[in-house]
């Protein structure tokens, strides 16, 4: 993989001394060199040439560097490794070295220590997940310190399988500092974190989510904060969202923005038995909350997904004519405008000037006058003095989960609809902002040829996002 080539691979000069060419030294204690013995040169020699064998000796002070951390004796025991260990990483996390020149490389420091836990059975992958650090974890303060690159990969490289707490930490992290390009990197497995962190492990990937991507690049999201208002846009494209939806139940994205960590679920109920249909899913819904460590706020918001179009730069073709660009970029509140001559009898063509209103998207069937089709549009806000904040007992996430299971069985009585919760902690509080989609826009979003979707089925939408009480005004953010 490219993180492994450039976290594992330092040059040779840099790489650390053996751990058994460590071992004999002993931190912290004046050494004369007048008064060494004899044995002790020979003995430093015997070993041979290696790119690891250590410098002639210099007389002058005793060193300070990374490698007088380690106190090991031949009888090092699995204790005086871990406290070794943890010492080393404070080090590098600190970063004790930078008044000098060429620091060691985290990745080489990192490699010894695990060689040094797996001869004495000791995990390193727990030891770095440990809140060693002023109560945080190492990978708190390399986000922190802005030190993603150089020493959270190496650290990650090394903790393959990560603790609820250990992700809470990282996540907490991302928000004190706002980093909201690393935030997504980590969810999303992009960068060099690629291939570090499992789909579930960090963000609201499910396992359906993992077979149904593979190898597709993640989903995109843009964050816009309003300048001198309290009010953002999150621009967005779910990738095989409608797949998602009618395979796993759900599909949502994460965010940061406003110093708070947003999550917007779609997600979909299975129908009662008594109204069971011919079809696989039941309504779909959109679900707005905040998650962990994000302080409550009222919200104001409207998710807009507007009518998509293909890219101009597509070669047209006789049943499918490529309109001027002018007549794609017509607003949505326009009149109605006349039906194209010639149109394809398989279906709808996502390039043409009009199409169908929602109410007509089955496929192509039937013949209704055509229309400029208007963006789907959903107010989502609290209501009254409630305002959002996260509970970590919410039942919206165990709802959601028991959702999903359901679709996936295909039994629909062992779930129920994600509800909101709502209590008083300081305030009116509610868990989350729930609103299904309109039967004309729900029946629109669930047809694979939706013009609202691209052709493969991957979802484009914006939330607008004001952090105050809701207005009586179609506009949030103006």
């Amino acid at each position: 993989m490219v993180v492994k080539d450039e976290f594992l691979t330092p040059d040779a000069e840099d790489a650390p001394p053996a751990y058994d060419v460590v071992a004999g030294s002993r931190p912290n204690e004046p050494r004369d060199e007048k008064h060494q013995p004899q044995s002790s040169s020979s003995s430093s020699a015997a070993g041979g040439p290696s790119r690891f064998a250590v410098p002639p000796k210099v007389k002058s002070k005793p060193s300070t560097s990374w490698l007088s951390a380690f106190p090991f004796t031949t009888s090092r025991t699995t204790k005086h490794v871990r406290q070794t260990t943890l010492s080393l990483v404070r080090d590098l996390v600190v970063d004790s070295h930078a008044h000098t020149s060429e620091p060691p490389p985290a990745t080489a420091i990192l490699a010894s220590c695990a060689d040094a836990c797996a001869s004495n059975k000791l995990d390193l992958s727990s030891v770095l997940q440990e809140p060693s650090i002023e109560g945080h974890t190492p990978m708190y303060w390399a986000i922190v310190n802005g030190r993603e690159r150089e020493l959270l990969a190496a650290l990650l490289l090394h903790t393959p399988s990560l603790t609820p707490a250990c992700v809470a930490d990282i996540r907490l992290a991302c928000l004190a500092v706002s980093n909201q390009a690393l935030f997504q990197a980590l969810r999303l497995r992009a960068g060099p974190f690629h291939g570090l962190i499992p789909w579930t492990t960090f963000g609201s990937h499910s396992g359906a989510d993992s077979l149904i991507l593979g190898p597709l690049a993640p989903d995109q999201i843009n964050i816009e904060e309003v300048e001198g208002e309290s009010a953002f846009v999150a621009t967005f494209s779910i990738k095989l969202w409608h797949k998602r939806m009618r395979i796993g139940g759900r599909a949502g994205v994460e965010f940061i923005a406003r110093g708070r960590i947003w999550s917007l679920m779609f997600f979909a109920t299975p129908p009662t038995p008594h109204l069971a249909t011919s079809q696989t899913t039941g309504p779909w819904q959109v679900a707005l909350s905040l998650l962990e460590h994000s302080p409550a706020t009222p919200v104001d918001s409207r998710l807009v997904i507007e009518p998509f179009r293909k890219p101009s730069s597509k070669p047209s073709t006789p049943t499918s004519p490529n309109p001027p660009s002018s007549d794609r970029k017509t607003p949505p509140s326009e009149s109605d405008s006349p039906a194209p001559t010639s149109r394809p009898s398989s279906g709808l063509s996502l390039q043409m000037p009009t199409l169908s209103v929602p109410g007509s998207l089955g496929g192509g069937k039937g013949k209704q006058k055509s229309k400029a089709l208007k963006p789907v549009e959903v107010r989502m806000n609290t209501s009254g003095d409630y305002r959002l904040a996260y509970r970590s007992s919410s039942i919206l996430g165990t709802a959601l989960d028991t959702t999903a299971s359901a679709l996936l069985s295909g039994t629909a009585g062992s779930w129920r609809a994600p509800a909101m919760d709502y209590w008083y902690d300081e305030g009116a509080c509610m868990n989350a902002v729930i609103q299904p989609f309109a039967i004309g826009e729900s029946g629109g979003l669930m047809y694979e040829d939706s013009p609202y979707l691209a052709a493969d089925g991957t979802l484009h939408a914006r939330l607008e996002a004001r952090l105050s009480k809701s207005t009586d005004s179609d506009c949030v953010i103006c």
